[in-house]
């Protein structure tokens, strides 16, 4: 697919290029999460399987915040459909 050619203004503003490049980004967490997991199922070190499992940890929520953009949610209504959940699941 080619692209045209466009200032970083008009890029930002291009709706389809945000979600493009936020998609990318989701995909880039999986991989990390991926590699971080392997890597701390792997470690015979607990400090540095720790540290694997943290990356893990933080590219979830980083992935989840991008998967919250994608679906048009603010953190106000995610944290009210989570707080929602909780109350029906108890």
């Amino acid at each position: 697919m080619s692209e045209k050619h466009q200032i970083p203004a008009r890029r930002v503003a291009n709706a389809a290029w945000l979600r493009e490049q936020i998609q990318e980004l989701v995909v880039d967490c999986d991989e990390s999460i991926e590699e971080d997991q392997t890597a701390a199922n792997q470690s015979r070190d607990d400090a540095q399987r720790n540290v694997y499992l943290a990356r893990v940890e933080n590219d979830r929520h980083w992935k989840y915040q991008l998967e919250r953009v994608l679906r048009g949610k603010t953190i106000d209504e995610d944290l009210h459909d989570f707080l929602q959940q909780e109350s029906v699941s108890r």
